[in-house]
């Protein structure tokens, strides 16, 4: 999210955050992106001045967005960390802008049209900016009911940061399913899910190394586990 400066909701400026930034359409939620596609149509048609400044937040991103004051959340704390949310600010001249007198209720509008919260009816921390498809609490989001089957979106996702708790939490619940293994989902890498991962990874003949918490297990795991889905 990219918050205005104090008391203004959308301020006037053409200085973007210095942090990075991923406007990617391919990195969003497979449930956003077609959303956003139907959003970059309906700017178009209209002819609205705005594109797409920013989408999914890895969470270095997203600790650098909270200590910049541009989110009330850290990391896992934002629809962004899940690709759930998405930043439209004015592009006027070549340049990014936030004044006040841009149609920011026209943006709004679009959101809503397709589905979408837009921040621009929130009380506290108004963002004309953002829009996000909360398919899930966040609680359930970091605990790994991320909403999706899709593989490819999946395990880019986790590659992103394997060891991260909707990794973890997504992993344990399907070592429950298939293992009876009684883990609590907790998105933590204890002892108990270390010893279903290497039980998981002997019954399907993986290559393991001795540390079952290591990105290149995870990940290979994570593979294995989503091998049959589309």
């Amino acid at each position: 999210m990219v918050a205005a400066p104090a008391g203004t909701g959308h301020g006037v400026t053409n200085e973007p955050p210095k942090s990075p930034r991923n406007n990617d359409a391919a990195c969003l939620h497979p449930a956003l992106a077609p959303k956003v596609e139907a959003i970059d149509g309906l700017i178009d048609r209209f002819g609205l001045p705005f594109r797409r400044f920013e989408g999914f937040r890895d969470p270095e991103t997203q600790a650098r967005a909270l200590a910049d004051g541009r989110s009330k959340g850290g990391p896992w704390r934002s629809y962004h960390g899940f690709g759930l949310a998405v930043d439209y600010v004015g592009h006027v001249a070549g340049g990014w802008t936030w004044h006040h007198e841009l149609p920011w209720d026209e943006l709004g509008t679009i959101y809503e049209t397709v589905g979408m919260e837009w921040a621009g009816r929130w009380r506290t921390f108004r963002e004309m900016v953002h829009g996000q498809l909360p398919i899930r609490s966040l609680r359930e989001l970091r605990s790994g009911n991320l909403g999706t089957r899709n593989r490819e979106w999946l395990l880019w996702f986790f590659g992103e940061s394997p060891a991260s708790p909707p990794h973890v939490g997504w992993l344990q619940r399907q070592l429950n399913m298939l293992l009876d293994a009684g883990l609590d989902v907790d998105s933590a890498l204890g002892p108990m899910t270390g010893d279903a991962l290497l039980d998981y990874s002997a019954r399907h003949g993986l290559a393991w190394a001795e540390c079952p918490q290591s990105a290149a297990v995870l990940i290979s795991i994570t593979a294995h586990l989503l091998r049959d889905e589309p």
